[in-house]
């Protein structure tokens, strides 16, 4: 295999806040992808951080959530071929209520379930797999294109 052929992926994390079945979603606003749709809080993993690092990172970011590492159960990885490993984590004690830390990027948040059919692509299939105890889902829809922007 040659060095063009060797696979240069992504690591994004995804955060989870549960309270009482319910988990909080921010809804996409002028990203340039699936705009209008539900995501968890999610985020790029930077060059020299640790997964759960940009967890608490990008919580405290998009919804002013203070969590410490400590408080990160992981929920699950996710392979989305050629593209991205996503690290899904679920925090169920935080410190504040979370808010839209980053409105420009998202028009509001809400608490629901993952059963929705307005999750960004495959949010319900991964998270319904992830939350049945699957640890480790490789999503296949080819047209799939990343949620997050480089």
């Amino acid at each position: 295999m040659s060095k063009e052929e060797r696979l240069q992926i992504k690591v994004a994390v995804y955060v989870a806040l549960e309270r009482d079945g319910s988990f909080y979603f921010l809804r996409r606003k002028n990203t340039g992808w699936q705009d209008g749709m539900l995501t968890l809080p999610s985020g790029h993993v930077d060059r020299g951080e640790y997964p759960s690092d940009a967890a608490v990172r990008e919580l405290a970011e998009e919804t002013g959530i203070v969590v410490e590492p400590e408080q990160l159960e992981l929920l699950g990885t996710v392979y989305r071929r050629d593209r991205y490993v996503d690290f899904y984590f679920v925090a169920h004690d935080w410190t504040g209520e979370p808010e839209l830390a980053e409105p420009e990027k998202a028009s509001e948040g809400i608490w629901t379930t993952p059963d929705r059919d307005d999750l960004i692509d495959g949010g319900a299939e991964v998270m319904t797999a992830l939350l049945d105890g699957a640890g480790f889902v490789e999503y296949t829809n080819e047209d799939y294109e990343p949620p997050i922007s480089s």
